[in-house]
């Protein structure tokens, strides 16, 4: 969709909070749901995975979407 221009980029950063306690995910490789601790997601425009330099097991870049980066903040648990 985004490489069609039907789903936009983060023109400028976007904070979302995942505060809730009963966070989950679904693993796609082990096909099953996963608990997520507690985080905050910083969306950017697409970044290169070089800008950040990052050492913290509690702080990564995930790079899922296509049109957009996470910055992912642990603020709570593992």
């Amino acid at each position: 969709m985004y490489f069609d221009g039907k789903l936009p980029s983060a023109a400028h950063c976007a904070l979302v909070y995942m505060m809730s306690p009963k966070n989950k995910y679904y693993d796609h490789h082990h096909n099953h749901l996963v608990d997520s601790p507690i985080h905050q997601m910083y969306f950017f425009p697409k970044l290169d995975d070089k800008v950040f330099s990052l050492q913290s097991s509690k702080v990564f870049l995930w790079q899922g979407f296509p049109h957009l980066s996470a910055l992912i903040v642990v603020v709570e648990g593992e």
